[in-house]
């Protein structure tokens, strides 16, 4: 019988096609043909690269080869102490095998050309993405942004979840943010205009409250992609949209929260930093128009300001309560320089102050300019007003000198004719920039008149361009401000109306929201508390001709020092 020679043919054949069946073919012209098959380990180690087939699998496929007499395990490269051990008589390979020479006979034949399992493993994954990402380009994707300021973390949220689908984001509008939060610094209009530049974003929705159930019931995304900082933060509005998303059969993915960084902190950081005139003053009309009700508090300094600008409580649910602006009044204005209440300083004076307040603080201010003057010295003093970022101004409808309205008919008060104070809000408007507020405060019923002639006043005033009005009592009860209210919103359902109830201080804020009321002003509380404080203290030191009794109810030395940033 004729000696058959050992034909050794090295290979991996990590994904077998016919280039290795035309080698093995022609190999197998020459004798008994051993298949050299690399292990997985090997491969792994050599080619970086997990084998589709495991060795036990690729070495069936190839005994199954009629070309093939056997498959030994082999090393990635070998050499000719291996082939001396298996008798190799001749090497066979294709001329794409890295030259090494042997001790034996090698034949190389040309390699067959366009195939090999890199380039089917190419296509494979070629094919594999484009399919897959057919359906992923079907499906819709759903974040919810505020971007009040973009930063790295809302790039992060948008590049991992446009890789799930076509990328919807919901855009809190002004109105959902301040169910929550205080108002943004940039507009609806002009965020939108920064997520429309953002690349992976293909379409961006208004979402109108702070909850994402109504939009995921209305867009019935097939994912949400949501960072995980909600689970500890906002425990209950997660449970909600879970909920909503099993029902519209959607899958939520939760990602990593990019940590040290937020809106909310930049936001407030640019806020106090970087709070501009127009800007604050354009914050009141904005607000107005996302809020239906806006609290206002008194600040007579900048100390007080400090403490209305932070000052809050937390509800159950989340939200904040908290004030929304301020208040400057002439009467606590002229208490604190110990001057009587009767348009004595000048607005510079004034102004002077407010200036303090904008240095520490970024809500908007509303400014009680008495009766306003002449209209000639009204034009020039709303210039000069709104230049300093104040929001607004509320100018009552007296003449003559100007006495506190809570004496009533005590003293002589006389009351503007409805002509001679339209011309004012006239000139006023004429000048003014459109964000900025005039708001005529009606003194009818301060000085007994009917309810009628209020109303009549306020239509008047409304057509010659006044913002709002303000209703003003010195009656212990609302009766009278919910009779004018009531009448009022029917005609002007849409004009901010102002409460300021110094008097009629059992009314509630749900009370004044109810009966059309959309700003309530605590006029001077502030500095009314302040007084009696002072001079509880004071008492005390005399009497004790120390200051240990009264050491417990004053702030600590410590934490004064530390109130205000810098004095450390």
């Amino acid at each position: 019988m004729k000696y058959k020679k050992n034909i050794f043919v090295d290979m991996s054949a990590t994904l077998i096609h016919h280039g290795h069946i035309r080698l093995l073919k022609k190999a197998k012209k020459f004798g008994r043909v051993i298949v050299a098959l690399t292990t997985d380990k090997e491969i792994i180690k050599s080619k970086k690269i997990v084998p589709e087939i495991k060795y036990k699998f690729r070495s069936e496929i190839l005994k199954s080869i009629k070309y093939v007499d056997s498959v030994i395990p082999s090393k990635f490269l070998i050499n000719d102490i291996f082939l001396k051990k298996h008798k190799v008589d001749i090497v066979v390979n294709g001329n794409d095998y890295k030259k090494r020479k042997f001790n034996i006979k090698t034949i190389t034949f040309n390699r067959t050309k366009n195939i090999s399992s890199s380039l089917i493993r190419k296509l494979a994954a070629r094919n594999y993405e484009k399919k897959n990402n057919k359906k992923v380009k079907d499906k819709k994707v759903y974040i919810s942004l505020s971007v009040d300021v973009l930063h790295h973390g809302h790039i992060n949220l948008i590049y991992n979840a446009k890789k799930y689908g076509k990328l919807i984001v919901g855009l809190l509008t002004d109105k959902a943010i301040v169910e929550k939060k205080r108002l943004p610094l940039i507009s609806y209009n002009n965020r939108k205009k920064i997520l429309e530049n953002i690349s992976g974003v293909v379409k961006i929705v208004p979402q109108n409250e702070w909850s994402y159930v109504n939009n995921i019931k209305k867009i019935k995304p097939d994912i949400m992609v949501h960072g995980d900082d909600w689970i500890e933060n906002e425990p209950e509005l997660r449970k909600q949209t879970i909920s909503m998303l099993n029902k519209v059969g959607a899958k939520l993915i939760e990602i990593s929260h990019t940590k040290n960084i937020s809106s909310s902190s930049l936001s407030q950081r640019m806020f106090n930093q970087n709070m501009m005139p127009m800007n604050r003053m354009s914050s009141l009309k904005r607000m107005l128009d996302n809020k239906n009700f806006c609290r206002i508090i008194e600040t007579h300094s900048p100390l007080s300001a400090l403490i209305a600008e932070n000052t809050f409580i937390t509800n159950k649910d989340g939200s904040k309560n908290e004030f929304d602006g301020f208040w400057s009044s002439s009467l606590t204005d002229s208490t604190l320089k110990g001057k009587p209440d009767i348009e004595v300083l000048e607005i510079n004076q004034r102004l002077s102050n407010i200036n303090e307040i904008f240095d520490v603080t970024s809500k908007p201010l509303i400014m009680d300019v008495d009766t306003g003057g002449k209209p000639e010295h009204f034009e020039i003093n709303v210039k000069t007003i709104q230049r300093a970022g104040v929001s607004g101004v509320i100018v009552e409808d007296k003449k003559g000198l100007k006495k506190n309205s809570l004496f009533g008919v005590n003293v002589k008060q006389e009351q503007d004719d409805i002509k001679s104070f339209s011309k004012k809000i006239k000139v006023g408007k004429k000048i003014s920039d459109p964000e900025f507020m005039i708001i005529a405060r009606i003194e009818s019923l301060i000085l007994n008149k009917p309810v009628s002639d209020a109303f009549k006043r306020a239509s008047e005033y409304l057509s010659a361009g006044a913002d709002g009005i303000m209703i003003h009592s010195r009656q212990k009860t609302p009766k009278e401000i919910f009779k004018f209210s009531n009448l009022f919103k029917k005609k002007f359902p849409k004009v901010p109306l102002v409460a300021v109830p110094s008097s009629y201080n059992a009314v509630s804020e749900v009370e004044l929201i109810d009966n059309g009321f959309n700003i309530v002003i605590y006029a001077n509380h502030l500095l009314r508390a302040s007084y009696p404080a002072m001079e509880k203290t004071a008492l005390s030191i005399l009497q004790n001709k120390r200051s240990l009794e009264i050491d417990n109810k004053l702030m600590s030395i410590k934490k004064i020092l530390e109130l205000i940033p810098g004095t450390k």
